[in-house]
Parts: C-alpha cells; structure tokens; sequence
C-alpha cells in the first residue's frame, strides 16, 4: 500500500520538477514505499508468528 503512495507522491514531485526527474521521481517513490512495505509486513508477520508459537507450545 505504501508502494502506491510512493508512486504517485513521486509523480507528482516529478512533474513538479520537470525533465528526467518524471521518470526517476515515481520509480524511486514506488521502491522506497516497497521497501517500507516490506519492513512494515516483516515486523507484523513475525509478531503473529511469536503469538502463534506461544498458543501451540
């Protein structure tokens, strides 16, 4: 969710800047919130884990 965030505040910075940051701009956007993404579900997915271990042990 935050990948689209990312994508479209760099659209929008991008066409704010003009030229090859058009391009750069969403690109890097969609990265960085992919990786927030991924740190974010990293952090939820291992917490679940932890809290189903200690219900089955």
């Amino acid at each position: 969710m935050m990948c689209c965030v990312g994508f479209f505040g760099g659209l929008v910075i991008g066409q704010y800047l003009g030229g090859p940051y058009t391009y750069i701009a969403p690109g890097l956007g969609f990265i960085f919130g992919l990786v927030g993404d991924l740190k974010l579900m990293g952090k939820h997915s291992h917490g679940n884990h932890f809290a189903m271990k200690k219900k089955t042990e």
